[in-house]
């Protein structure tokens, strides 16, 4: 090939998709690519063309730019394939024909402000290196962002995507602004990486929603949006950011999943979440982000180790809307959503914390009442607890003798004259008669060696067994409902 002629052709573009885009999504991205005959332009630098050169004069590419637009209409497509663009401004400018931008680079600042692309339009595997504008943008046909890596921030706000959108395996460096835009068709964030704030405040998702092994460093903000129809978000464990979804609506419960994200990283403040499948990571017993919001609000202190400064700027944003009342609320939600889910174990700590806000929230001079849930909580943790009532009961009927040998069992306290044996008999017959007791079916007074036992003990052992039997009944109730 002469020197004179670019040499920028297939496999260049083949080469920096290996150099940017993970493997998986290489060969979707070339079976979009127009046909390759090559570059053929004029070689201004380094045997390529202006618009492939990586250096250049600014002010002859935007010439040359104009002059390449005209030549683009006639041939029925805008093919930026390859391109590296100095700062562009694309602002309100109508793309009438399919637009390729794959593994285009862009060195400076982009704006594409309220352009529109009437034809499909693919970004895939581009670079931005400085902030990208898509302020107010259309897209009439199916736009594709496979890979494409903004190194600083991504604006998008008040974009209308009116087919379907990919942003398949793409990253974004600096904050990702997508508040109040709007996508009519179903919108692919998989395997995307949000290294700071993902805005989708206000935001209108008509058609699928889909962030399965999506990646937020910081934290996903879906506050006061509205989702449609299908909605998807799953992770693993590991994931250490937080999704919001504060006054979120989602129309399709049934068909909404939020799979793996610890509740101790999820906010559903004032959001109604009955029916869907939300299946929180096994992390175990853990307090959901709204009421570490509160208690950091109250305590003053921050202590955030996913990073302090997004836990700031959750504090600031939720904090008008978290009370006890709303707090307990929510864990409400959360708690009967576990339940539909059948994930009764998670269900059952959301239940003891939100009868805890319960008891937070009664007047101080309720004082039986507080009472009442100090002792409902110790006996069986709400009727959430088998084990420990019967546990407690055990240890109960079981220690209860030893006082008894020592009160009303004259010359236990005197060793030397009792055999192990006999001391052995003794204990036995005292833990006949506290089990006899306890079960209501037998009195001190039957056993003519604690005839003389205060009647206040026998009280005491009654009123326990009762207090007992009561969390026993409705611990067991509780379990059987759930089945």
């Amino acid at each position: 090939m002469s020197s004179d002629i670019c040499n920028f052709d297939r496999e260049e573009v083949i080469k920096l998709l290996r150099e940017r885009v993970s493997p998986p999504l290489i060969g979707p991205i070339l079976l979009f690519l127009p046909e390759d005959r090559g570059c053929r332009r004029k070689a201004y630098k380094n045997g390529r063309c202006i618009f492939h050169a990586e250096e250049k004069d600014p002010l002859l590419f935007k010439k040359e730019l104009d002059k390449e637009l005209k030549e683009m209409e006639k041939h029925g497509n805008f093919n930026f394939t390859g391109f590296t663009f100095p700062n562009i401004d694309f602002s309100g400018k109508k793309f009438d024909y399919p637009t390729f931008f794959i593994a285009a680079t862009f060195k400076e600042k982009v704006i594409f402000d309220s352009a529109t692309f009437n034809r499909r339009v693919f970004f895939d595997g581009a670079i931005f290196h400085q902030e990208a504008g898509f302020l107010g943008t259309k897209f009439q046909q199916n736009a594709s962002f496979r890979g494409t890596q903004f190194q600083k921030d991504a604006y998008f706000e008040g974009a209308l995507f009116k087919r379907v959108v990919t942003f398949w395996g793409a990253s974004v460096l600096g904050n990702a602004e997508f508040s109040g835009s709007v996508f009519r068709s179903s919108v692919w964030f998989n395997l995307a990486k949000f290294n700071g704030i993902a805005d989708f405040m206000f935001s209108i998702f008509y058609g699928g929603a889909y962030f399965m092994d999506c990646s937020f460093k910081k934290y996903a903000d879906f506050s006061f949006s509205t989702f449609h129809k299908q909605v998807f978000f799953k992770t693993s464990k590991y994931e250490r950011g937080y999704l919001v979804f504060l006054s979120t609506i989602f129309k399709n419960p049934r068909i909404t999943q939020i799979i793996g994200y610890p509740l101790s990283r999820i906010s559903f403040m004032a959001t109604d979440i009955e029916g869907i499948l939300l299946v929180p990571a096994p992390v175990g017993n853990q307090e959901i982000l709204d009421e570490i919001i509160l208690k950091e609000i109250k305590q003053k202190r921050i202590n955030d180790s996913g990073g302090e400064y997004s836990i700031i700027q959750l504090k600031e944003m939720l904090a008008p809307y978290i009370t006890r009342e709303t707090l307990q609320l929510e864990y409400k939600l959360v708690r009967k959503c576990l339940e539909e889910n059948r994930m009764f174990t998670d269900a059952a700590d959301l239940f003891v914390k939100e009868m805890r806000l319960a008891r937070e929230r009664l007047p101080k001079n309720k004082y039986f009442e507080r009472l009442a849930h100090y002792v409902y909580e110790f006996f069986s943790r709400y009727g959430e607890s088998i084990d420990r009532l019967i546990k407690l009961a055990l240890s109960f009927i079981f220690l209860m003798p030893l006082p008894l040998l020592l009160l009303y069992n004259p010359g236990v306290h005197m060793l030397q004259q009792i055999s192990p044996f006999g001391m052995l008999l003794k204990y036995l017959e005292n833990l006949e008669a506290v089990a006899a007791v306890f079960m209501q079916i037998r009195s001190f007074k039957d056993f003519r060696f604690l005839e003389n036992a205060h009647v206040t003990i026998e009280i005491l052992i009654r009123i326990f067994a009762i207090i007992i039997f009561g969390n026993l009944f409705v611990a067991v109730r509780r379990r059987l409902e759930r089945r």
